[in-house]
């Protein structure tokens, strides 16, 4: 997740797991960072602090902090909810169908003309600017994709009549 700012998660795989990189997003996953972030837990007090760890030789001494009471009853972790949301749960489609519709008169017969089409459109992994990867997140992406984001492809076009619409 991007400190203080919006988080893009490709998957949703990517926003239930934590990403396997050495910051703050490599602890936990986004929901259970939302979780810590309220005072939900707080009644629980044993800790493990990175202190406690000195001397183990782990290697990233802070994935292995937190409460030592998680998983007891009344501790409210990010499994808790998606065992009830799992079944419901569903990324966004990012497919979208678009509908336009047009008129003019004709200058020269005084005719009035319209027009429908249905566009669907789809937006791909890749950012408009292919300098970035689509795996590149916030604070990586040049200021052209960070302005705006992944491309769109035209999937398909078709004029429609008016009894179509």
């Amino acid at each position: 997740m991007a400190e203080g700012g919006l988080s893009i998660f490709i998957t949703l795989s990517d926003f239930v797991n934590r990403r396997l990189i050495d910051n703050k997003t490599g602890l936990e996953g986004a929901l259970q960072a939302a979780i810590d972030a309220t005072d939900i837990n707080d009644s629980f007090f044993e800790t493990v602090i990175e202190s406690d760890l000195n001397g183990l030789g782990l290697s990233q001494p802070e994935h292995a902090t937190g409460k030592t009471s998680s998983g007891a009853p009344g501790f409210l972790r990010q499994s808790d909810l998606l065992t009830s949301l799992g079944q419901v749960l569903a990324v966004r489609s990012d497919t979208f169908v678009i509908r336009a519709y047009g008129d003019t008169v004709d200058p020269f017969s005084n005719e009035k003309v319209e027009a429908w089409c249905e566009v669907v459109v789809q937006r791909t992994p890749d950012y408009v600017d292919p300098a970035n990867s689509p795996s590149d997140r916030d604070g990586s992406l040049n200021s052209l994709n960070d302005l705006m984001g992944r491309q769109f492809e035209i999937v398909s076009f078709r004029w429609l009549n008016s009894n179509q619409i």
